[in-house]
């Protein structure tokens, strides 16, 4: 009987202590279940704000495409975010961490980082690559007769200011270039204006106010318009054509003939135009652009010409739109034109120059791919980082 009792309270004391030990191991496990829910609640929040980060720089870069170096930092709650936005040409690279601290202190107990690379692509500012008539970072020469007026496409010319803006200036013919001042020079330039001088005076302008333009931007908007036309090597087209949803050679383009162009015909070399066209286009040259013998594109409702190089224009032209060159821009013959050009070179005109600027408060007079802001912003990449503050 007595050793039936001790095997009975041996037996309650084992189970007794498995009991405490279950008990035991399930406080453990709820506190470790609640532990990992907290550091996991805790995770999804630093995670969170670091997002935050990555939110406020594509906003900032949407905003202001062409933002170069900067960071932030921002509160939220207990939590913070510090973002970087770093820049290499087009190519920006964004760093976020989110951190978060416990008992009212801006310790952090828990943090993460993102880091984002972007591609922050702008083709043009219209409104400030063509804030002129003629706006040229080197020297603007002309030896015939010059008339330049702003135009109002409802009121008709009238005046504005700065039509022409350059390095320095030479005109040598009869000259009426409307505006206060109408001719404007950079600090350190000069103005030299000789023959019969109409209602044109001079002042100071902001040094090289022309920018470079984006091809890569240009080359992607052109590629990514619906049934685009693609062709590798050099690329000839004569006689009777169309290409309505934009042109892309990779390589030289000539065109000749009588084709009806619309979108944006990009060459990833040299350009040459010659014939009679109608449509509405931008073309794009990563080299030169150059438009032979009398060229009739009056049947164009719109054209912008963009050469990363030098543009050549011979024979008589009359142009509605814009003109851009990367390099020097060389007009021989009489120049017609209502719009405005523009570039980083030296300008020259062979002939008489009658131009009437028309700005860009009607956004649907421009040609293709411009607008008075454009820029994408593409996500490249996405990855979570060692999260180690700089």
């Amino acid at each position: 009987m007595g050793k039936e009792k001790g095997l009975a309270l041996i037996t309650v004391v084992v189970i007794f202590a498995i009991v405490l030990l279950a008990v035991a191991g399930s406080i453990v496990l709820a506190r470790t279940e609640f532990s990992t829910s907290q550091n996991n609640e805790r995770a999804e929040q630093v995670l969170n704000l670091a997002e935050a980060g990555i939110d406020w720089a594509a906003a900032k870069l949407r905003a202001f495409p062409s933002l170069t170096d900067t960071s932030t930092t921002m509160l939220i709650g207990t939590g913070q975010t510090q973002a970087f936005i770093t820049r290499t040409g087009s190519t920006v690279i964004v760093t976020s961490y989110g951190q978060i601290a416990s008992g009212g202190s801006r310790t952090p107990t828990a943090q993460r980082a993102i880091q984002v690379v972007f591609l922050s692509q702008q083709g043009f500012d219209a409104g400030s690559t063509w804030d002129r008539a003629i706006t040229a970072n080197s020297h603007v020469s002309a030896s015939g007769n010059i008339n330049i007026r702003w135009d109002d496409p409802v009121n008709g010319p009238t005046t504005q200011s700065n039509l022409v803006a350059a390095n320095s200036i030479e005109f040598t013919g009869n000259i009426n270039v409307t505006g206060s001042p109408g001719v404007g020079y950079v600090q350190g330039g000069s103005a030299r204006l000789t023959g019969n001088i109409g209602s044109t005076t001079t002042g100071q302008v902001p040094s090289d106010p022309v920018g470079e333009i984006d091809l890569g931007y240009w080359r992607d908007l052109c590629l990514s318009q619906p049934g685009v036309s693609t062709y590798s090597g050099n690329k000839s087209f004569s006689g009777n054509y169309s290409f309505t949803h934009g042109l892309y050679v990779n390589g030289n383009l000539s065109l000749s003939g009588n084709a009806t162009l619309s979108g944006i015909v990009f060459a990833e070399g040299n350009i040459t135009i010659s014939g009679n066209f109608s449509g509405n286009a931008t073309f794009v040259s990563a080299k030169s652009i150059t438009m032979t013998g009398n060229v009739d594109i009056s049947g164009m409702s719109g054209v912008a010409m963009i050469a990363n190089n030098d543009l050549t224009l011979t024979g008589n032209k009359q142009i509605k739109g814009y003109l851009y060159a990367g390099g020097n821009v060389n007009w021989q013959g009489n120049a017609n034109l209502i719009g405005g050009i523009s570039c980083k070179g030296s300008l020259n005109f062979g002939g008489n120059v009658d131009i009437r600027f028309r700005d860009f408060t009607d956004e649907s007079n421009l040609p293709p791919g411009m607008s008075v802001s454009n820029s994408s912003l593409t996500l490249l990449s996405w990855q979570e980082i060692s999260a180690v503050t700089p």
